[in-house]
């Protein structure tokens, strides 16, 4: 299952967010603060076999190091 995350920015509105990530096949789609999902909830939701797809990879971390 390919699953998505969105975080608010200022790059982009989260509905574009979630709108590209529906389009690119996504699944399930996370929103921070939005029905209090978070970025944990989505990571314990995560299978062996599932992706992670996000619009901008900053939202997962502020630098290579973080995200390793």
């Amino acid at each position: 299952m390919l699953r998505g995350y969105v975080l608010h920015s200022r790059r982009s509105a989260a509905s574009t967010q979630e709108k590209a990530l529906n389009e690119a096949g996504v699944t399930v789609v996370y929103v921070e603060g939005k029905n209090q999902m978070t970025f944990n909830d989505l990571f314990r939701s995560l299978r062996p076999g599932d992706g992670l797809a996000v619009v901008h990879l900053s939202d997962l971390a502020n630098d290579r190091r973080e995200l390793q």
